[in-house]
């Protein structure tokens, strides 16, 4: 936490010496910073090849991080920072992860790229970090919630207008460049789009939330649960939709005084869910003609059907695969980074090894799985913990399960507390968990939304702490 020193007394957390009155505005300055860093996510997708190193390129992120850390030192010489005695656990985990990743470089057959990968995990854990550390002030949280949850509002607008009424392309929302209303790019493709709006779940029914305190703004929260929950059913995206649900019922069940209110929630998700699967498709209207090119996207979420069952055959043998390659090299992984190159390749090894008499070898050629062709998919386990076994071996596992499980034990408690203002440390706890879930589907390692759920989380449950005086 950021702390104080005897010069001077605190000014929600930040030191404030009687010799200056400069600490509200360094304080103002470093908020400005956290919320200007939080706006910027979204486009994290966005690039520009200005050293023309692959993986380096510039990205807005880059820049508004850069001026946070920045904000931060200017003002380090006034605070004091340290650590209770039990996160020196969670700073144990952190740089032995770190260092987990350079040492997989002693079995990487593409050093420069575990290298490259090194210095991104790096940088997004100084990313969770640094968040933690500003967001033990609650308005600092506050401040953050509230602009990422009106930019994930505007941006499922505006990507449902492009998606229905504007562009002609056909196919998952997110996948088509990523771009909204023809022309703002988010980069990335559906899955990437879907981690942008699953981050903000919690967000946005922060803002939902404030909104049902204003007796005119209470008529905006209809039309917003109805395009959020569209741009969320139209990424056609399983784990996405499951994560979503997931966090309504549990946020109905977690937070006292709105339950009334989220069942109905979960009522506008399920109803938009059959909306926009079952009767937008048959609406014969010029409008959604264009869109709705090929019911086959949405067969992806019928495990029952030839695609969606392909989808989970082939995730299931990347899950083997990945698994059996990960126990080969045990200590330190197979090389940061090296999954989306090495695995395609094991996995046609392996297809050219197996028995042609064999029952999987006739189960893979029944569900598309056999053959090079099929393998282009297996970039990774799809499973966050088991990719990152196959990268950096058991001591990045380990590490890295004890840096999210402190998180979480953290913010738990505090949730199971349940004293007042909990709301946000309820809605954090079930973003982070949503998200998990959702990297139970898919990796998204070097995405930095995850990082900076984890730090929100972190500050806002020693934010808790610090107020009620708990230590333990």
């Amino acid at each position: 936490m950021i702390g104080t020193t005897n010069e001077g007394r605190s000014v929600r957390g930040y030191t404030m010496h009687s010799a200056t009155s400069a600490a509200p505005r360094r304080y103002k300055l470093i908020m400005g910073c956290l919320v200007l860093f939080a706006l910027s996510l979204p486009f994290n997708g966005i690039e520009w090849n200005i050293i023309s190193i692959p993986r380096f390129e510039l990205k807005p992120t880059m820049i508004t991080f850069g001026v946070l850390l920045f904000a931060l030192a200017l003002n380090s010489s006034r605070v004091k920072m340290f650590a209770a005695h039990k996160e020196k656990f969670f700073y144990s985990c952190v740089f032995f992860y770190g260092l987990a990743q350079f040492a997989s470089l002693f079995n990487s057959t593409f050093p420069l790229e575990s290298l490259k990968q090194g210095i991104i995990i790096v940088s997004l854990l100084l990313v969770m970090v640094v968040t933690s550390r500003i967001a033990s002030d609650k308005r600092a949280v506050e401040y953050a919630l509230a602009a990422t949850g009106v930019l994930s509002i505007l941006i499922s607008i505006l990507a449902i207008i492009d998606y229905y009424f504007i562009s002609s392309a056909v196919g998952r929302l997110g996948a088509r460049g990523g771009k909204i209303v023809g022309t703002i790019s988010m980069g990335g493709d559906a899955i990437y789009f879907g981690d942008i709006l699953l981050y903000s779940v919690g967000a946005v029914f922060f803002v939902l939330f404030k909104l049902r305190e204003k007796k005119l703004l209470k008529l905006l929260i209809a039309p917003i649960l109805i395009f959020w929950f569209s741009a969320i059913a139209v990424s056609i995206t399983k784990g996405l939709i499951l994560a979503v649900f997931f966090f309504l019922l549990s946020a109905t069940a977690l937070i006292k005084g709105k339950r009334i209110f989220m069942s109905a929630c979960v009522i506008v998700f399920l109803s938009v869910m059959i909306l926009n699967f079952k009767i937008i498709p048959n609406f014969k209207s010029n409008y959604f003609l264009t869109q709705i090119g090929s019911l086959s996207l949405i067969e992806r979420l019928d495990v029952t059907s030839g695609t969606g069952f392909n989808a989970i055959a082939i995730r299931k043998k990347a899950i083997i695969l990945s698994w059996k390659s990960s126990l080969s090299h045990f200590w330190f992984g197979w090389g940061a980074g090296t999954s989306q190159k090495i695995l395609p390749e094991i996995a046609n090894e392996h297809d050219r090894n197996i028995d042609p008499g064999s029952h999987e070898y006739h189960a893979m050629h029944r569900d598309n799985t056999y053959g090079e062709e099929a393998n282009k998919s297996l970039t990774d386990s799809h499973v966050f913990f088991l990719t990152e076994f196959f990268n950096v071996g058991i001591f990045g596992l380990i590490s890295l399960v004890g840096i999210v499980v402190f998180v979480i034990v953290e913010q738990f408690k505090v949730v199971m507390r349940d004293r007042d203002g909990d709301i946000i440390n309820v809605l954090l706890f079930l973003t982070l968990i949503s998200m998990l879930i959702y990297r139970l589907t898919q990796s998204l390692i070097v995405i930095p939304f995850l990082w900076f759920v984890m730090g929100l989380s972190l500050g806002a449950a020693k934010f808790y702490r610090q107020r009620e005086g708990i230590n333990r």
